[in-house]
């Protein structure tokens, strides 16, 4: 072949070139999924707020007012037999004391199932699935899916969380294969 001079471009019609234009490939980049190991299920009751239904608020106001009727009819025994009631008295008032405080807030704490969620560091807000974080565990409320606290996973955890080995075994022969005929190949 003869060479061009610099100053002559090339052309895809150029007799030189095989086949015109070269054709740009596709790169695409598969990424591996990653390893999901097999978490443990760990559950747990805290105490958190859980809001009162209107019923539950009715209730209590209700046990209130009781209340109310209970210690005025105690104080009035009191006069009788201070020492006695006076026990009685301060247990009841503790106790409207709790459901007042109940009542204003609307909500009081209570014990709420909770469960561990592993390599995960919270909920989306609209679609409800976990963010998925390799380092952190969010405790999720049972109730309402809510999460109440985010951790990281400690070493112990992640050493209970790796598959155990299992026994090798031996290798699969057909059916119509012996022993002494996987030697032989």
């Amino acid at each position: 072949m003869a060479k061009k001079p610099k100053d002559e471009q090339i052309t895809p019609e150029d007799p030189e070139i095989e086949g015109g234009e070269p054709e740009a490939t596709e790169i695409t980049e598969i990424t591996p999924e990653p390893v999901k190991p097999d978490w443990p299920e760990k559950t747990e009751k805290r105490q958190l707020r859980v809001e009162l239904e209107p019923l539950e608020i009715q209730t209590l106001a209700r046990s209130s007012a009781e209340l109310g009727e209970e210690i005025i009819s105690l104080e009035e025994d009191k006069k009788a037999s201070a020492e006695s009631y006076k026990a009685q008295i301060s247990a009841k008032i503790a106790r409207r004391r709790a459901n007042d405080t109940s009542i204003r807030n609307g909500w009081e704490e209570r014990g709420v199932a909770c469960r561990w969620e592993f390599q995960c560091c919270g909920v989306d807000a609209e679609s409800g699935e976990q963010i998925y974080h390799p380092d952190k565990k969010a405790l999720i409320r049972e109730d309402n899916g809510a999460v109440v606290e985010v951790k990281d996973i400690t070493d112990e955890e992640r050493q209970q969380a790796l598959p155990l080995e299992e026994e090798q075994s031996e290798p699969e022969m057909d059916e119509d294969q012996t022993p002494a005929d996987e030697d032989e190949s």
